[in-house]
C-alpha cells in the first residue's frame, strides 16, 4: 500500500490511521474529521479516493430498528491493507449472497474474512 503510486501521501496516511484502529472501531466521517483535525469534506474526499483505489469497500444498507420498527439507513465501510484482499472479500460476499437467496447457506457460513480487515458500520 505504501508503494502504491495510485494514491497520494495524504490518502496513505489516512489509510494507515484507519488500519491502526481496533477492529470494532466505527468509521464516522464527522467524528473522524474532528479527530484528525480536518474538515468533513476532506475526510469524504479521501474516503472516496480510497474507495476508488479499492482499499475501502462501502455499502449503504437499510435495516429495521428492533425497538421502534422503523427503518434506519447506514453505511458500512470495510478497510483493507491490500487491494487483493478487497477483491477476494467482494467475490466471497457475492458468492454468499447468491447462495443465500436460495436459503442454502446457514447462518455460521455467512462469515467472510480476509487478512488485515476492518469492518465498520455507522448509521446516519
Amino acid at each position: 500500500m505504501l508503494k502504491d503510486r495510485a494514491i497520494d501521501i495524504q490518502s496513505k496516511g489516512f489509510l494507515t490511521y484507519l488500519l491502526s484502529k481496533p477492529d470494532d472501531w466505527k468509521i464516522r466521517p464527522g467524528k473522524l474529521a474532528e479527530e484528525i483535525k480536518e474538515g468533513r469534506s476532506t475526510v469524504y474526499r479521501i474516503l472516496k479516493k480510497l474507495i476508488d483505489a479499492k482499499y475501502i469497500h462501502r455499502e449503504i444498507f437499510k435495516r429495521r430498528d428492533k425497538e421502534t420498527g422503523r427503518f434506519q439507513t447506514g453505511t458500512m465501510y470495510v478497510v483493507f491493507e491490500s487491494k487483493e484482499y478487497r477483491q477476494e472479500w467482494v467475490d466471497k460476499r457475492r458468492f454468499i449472497d447468491e447462495r443465500s437467496k436460495g436459503n442454502t447457506v446457514s447462518q455460521n457460513q455467512n462469515t467472510v474474512t480476509a487478512p488485515c480487515l476492518k469492518i465498520s458500520t455507522s448509521t446516519k
